[in-house]
């Protein structure tokens, strides 16, 4: 085969890799995501994924069944993985797994209200999307969570919707109608899609940027919204006492950091080698303070010395 026939050939198969590798609608999602935290200055977002626990099926080699080896599931389905997509503006997710509506909304309110940053977006990611008019699922969110969350938001906020294509035609402006309803907001739901690479799913958005956009019904009055009480607990922090960082960590994602084990940095997976904490000021000045709305080593020390649990 010729040189330049066999490049292009290579080029070809190239291209139709990057294609496939990964969800189509994967590449929609997160560049509407990045496009909307950008026109928005986002300091930081935060997925609130609906994790659910998923049992892979075995795979057969030569008529023997074999697991799936943990390193590919990993690397492809690893909710956290997209953490690395960018440092600026810093992506968390709350990967604590969906089984209970109420406890998993107790952990996504209480996440966004630790959430720092002077702007922040928020991303609802459930497997379909918005509650239907008859049966709810566990793949949806309801409309009262999304006006929970959208309650606790700061003027400025963003708040996404993921939403999967329904068979009714006219289900884009159906849903917008639906989510600005829950939301209160009266016509403020705008779109985000890819109809070019992915036409069966949409992606609604609203800013959350005046007083009346506290929730409510959305006819016109202006209730006094008042928080849950783990929001106003996940708060005291910033109001009074220093709230320890390892306490928000555990409450909203699986990690733990066990009395007598090595410590390691809250916002990521560093482990200090030395006695106790030691090093981690250096560490902290030089990877994380400032970093996407990230708190001062010395507010992050002080809430740590007031977790008793995590300072020893």
């Amino acid at each position: 085969m010729q040189s330049s026939k066999r490049e292009a050939v290579l080029q070809v198969n190239q291209a139709m890799q990057n294609r496939w590798y990964g969800d189509k609608r994967d590449l929609v999602k997160w560049g509407v995501i990045l496009h909307l935290a950008r026109e928005y200055k986002v300091d930081r977002i935060l997925q609130v994924a609906y994790l659910r626990e998923t049992t892979w099926p075995q795979i057969e080699i030569d008529g023997e069944p074999l697991e799936i080896p943990k390193e590919v599931i990993q690397h492809f389905r690893r909710v956290k993985n997209i953490e690395g997509l960018t440092s600026r503006p810093r992506i968390e997710v709350l990967d604590c797994t969906f089984s209970d509506r109420k406890t998993y909304m107790a952990a996504a309110l209480a996440a966004v209200a630790a959430t720092s940053g002077k702007t922040r977006l928020f991303f609802l990611d459930p497997d379909t999307g918005l509650e239907p008019e008859k049966t709810t699922k566990p793949e949806h969110v309801l409309e009262s969570e999304a006006r929970d969350i959208w309650g606790a938001m700061r003027q400025g906020d963003v708040l996404v919707l993921y939403q999967h294509a329904k068979r009714a035609t006219g289900w884009v402006e159906t849903t917008r109608r639906q989510f600005a309803s829950a939301l209160g907001v009266n016509g403020g739901v705008k779109l985000a899609w890819g109809p070019n690479v992915a036409p069966d799913v949409a992606f609604f958005y609203c800013v959350k940027n005046e007083p009346r956009d506290s929730g409510g019904t959305g006819k016109g009055e202006n209730p006094v919204y008042r928080l849950p009480s783990n929001i106003l607990e996940a708060r005291r922090g910033s109001e009074g006492a220093p709230r320890c960082r390892w306490c928000q960590v555990e409450a909203t994602s699986s990690r733990r950091l066990e009395p007598g084990t090595p410590r390691e940095c809250p916002e990521g997976d560093h482990v200090f080698r030395g006695k106790g904490w030691d090093g981690f000021d250096a560490h902290w000045k030089a990877k994380h303070e400032g970093v996407g709305g990230a708190p001062s080593y010395k507010e992050v020390w002080a809430g740590l010395c007031s977790g008793e649990r995590h300072h020893r």
